[in-house]
C-alpha cells in the first residue's frame, strides 16, 4: 500500500517540540543544580576561612598566613556576588514540567491519529481488493432478511471499524492542533527566557573569572615578594638566643651547709636510688648487712672530690666502689623506705 506524501512525517512537529522542551528542562535543571552546588561550595569555603581566621591573624612567617587568608576572603566575596546574581537569574527560568506534559500528550494524539489513518488505509485496500466478492455478496443478500448468515463480510467490517477509529483519533489530533500556534508561541517564549538567563549567567561567570583573575594576579605578585630567608631569620635568631640562655645550661649547686661552696651532686636527689628501694633494702637486711652511716663531713668530702656523677661513675678504684656503697647507704636510709628502721648513727 502506498501512503499519501507526507504521512510518514506526520507528528514530527510535536516530536521536535517535545525534544526541545525536554532540552529546556535539562538546561534549567542543570543551571539550578549548579547554583546549589556553588552555594554549598561557598558555604564550605566560609567555614574554612572562619576556622583558620584566628591562626592567620598571628603575624608569623612574614605575614604569609594572612596573605593566604586574605586571598581566600577576596575570592569568597567575588563568588558570593556571582552566586547571588545566578540565583536572581534562576528565578526567571521558565517552568517546563506542565508544558512538557501537554506537548507529550499532543505527541501521543498525533501518533495515534497517524496509526489510525494507516490502519484505515490498509483496511480500505483490503476492501477494495475484495470488491468483486463484496459485490457478489451484496447481490445475493440484497433482498434477504438479516440473520446470522447475513453478517457483513469481514473485509467490509474491518474497514468500517478502522474508519470509525480513525475519525476519533483524527478528532483529538485536530483539537490539539487547533491550539498549535499558541503552543509554538509559548514554546518560543520559554526558549527566549532560558536563552536570556543563560546569557546573564554567562556574563556573571565572566565577571567572576575577571575578578578572580585580578585577585589571583595580585596574590601571585605578593607571593613573589615573599622571602623564606626573611621569614626564617627570626627563628634562627630566637634559636640562637635560646641556645645561649642560662636556662638551657646546667645550673650550679652551692652547698650552703658548708658555706655555699659550689659542688657536684652525688646524693640527696635519687641519683643512685632504684625505684624498687624497698625490695633492695629487704634484700640487704636479709643478707645480714648492717647499715652504718658515715659522718656528713665525709659525705660532703666525697661529693666535693667526685667531679660529678658522670665522672664519678667512670672510676673503677676500690675507694670509688666503697664510696658508692656509702652513698647508696645514705640514699637508702635518708629517704623513708616505707618501713621503720633502727639506724646506728655515729
Amino acid at each position: 500500500m502506498v501512503l499519501p506524501l507526507g504521512v510518514d512525517r506526520f507528528g514530527e512537529s510535536a516530536e521536535i517540540l517535545l525534544q526541545q522542551t525536554r532540552a529546556l528542562q535539562m538546561m534549567s535543571d542543570l543551571m539550578r543544580r549548579r547554583i546549589e552546588l556553588d552555594t554549598q561550595y561557598i558555604a564550605g569555603l566560609q567555614v574554612l576561612a572562619e576556622e583558620y581566621k584566628n591562626v592567620a591573624s598571628n603575624d608569623v612567617l612574614d605575614g604569609l598566613p594572612t596573605l593566604v587568608l586574605t586571598q581566600l576572603e577576596e575570592e569568597l566575596e567575588s563568588r558570593i556576588a556571582a552566586n547571588d546574581d545566578m540565583k536572581k537569574y534562576a528565578e526567571s527560568l521558565p517552568d517546563i514540567s506542565e508544558p512538557e506534559r501537554d506537548i507529550s500528550a499532543g505527541s501521543v494524539y498525533l501518533m495515534k491519529a497517524k496509526q489510525g489513518y494507516q490502519d484505515a488505509m490498509e483496511a480500505k485496500s483490503e476492501a477494495e481488493a475484495s470488491k468483486l466478492s463484496l459485490r457478489a455478496w451484496y447481490k445475493k443478500k440484497k433482498y434477504a432478511r438479516w440473520d446470522d448468515s447475513a453478517k457483513l463480510p469481514d473485509e467490509d467490517r474491518r474497514y468500517r471499524q478502522s474508519v470509525v477509529t480513525q475519525h476519533r483519533t483524527a478528532e483529538k489530533a485536530r483539537s490539539w492542533l487547533s491550539n498549535y500556534p499558541l503552543v509554538v508561541d509559548q514554546h518560543k517564549e520559554r526558549v527566549e527566557k532560558l536563552w536570556s538567563s543563560l546569557k546573564q549567567a554567562s556574563i556573571a561567570n565572566i565577571d567572576l573569572a575577571t575578578s578572580l583573575s585580578c585577585h589571583l594576579s595580585t596574590y601571585h605578585d605578593q607571593l613573589e615578594e615573599f622571602s623564606s630567608q626573611a621569614a626564617i631569620t627570626p627563628v634562627k635568631e630566637a634559636c640562637k638566643e635560646d641556645a645561649e640562655s642560662q636556662i638551657a645550661r646546667p645550673a650550679a649547686y652551692h652547698n650552703y651547709c658548708i658555706g655555699g661552696v659550689k659542688s657536684p651532686i652525688l646524693f640527696g636527689a635519687d641519683l643512685f636510688l632504684p625505684e624498687n628501694r624497698l625490695e633492695v633494702l629487704i634484700s640487704e637486711l636479709y643478707r645480714g648487712y648492717s647499715l652504718k652511716l658515715c659522718p656528713w663531713g665525709d659525705l660532703f668530702d666525697i661529693e666535693q672530690t667526685s667531679g660529678g656523677i658522670v665522672q664519678y661513675m667512670k672510676l673503677s678504684s676500690d675507694s670509688r666502689k666503697t664510696n658508692v656503697r656509702v652513698v647508696f647507704e645514705f640514699e637508702l636510709c635518708h629517704y623513708n623506705p616505707l618501713l621503720p628502721l633502727k639506724r646506728e648513727i655515729p
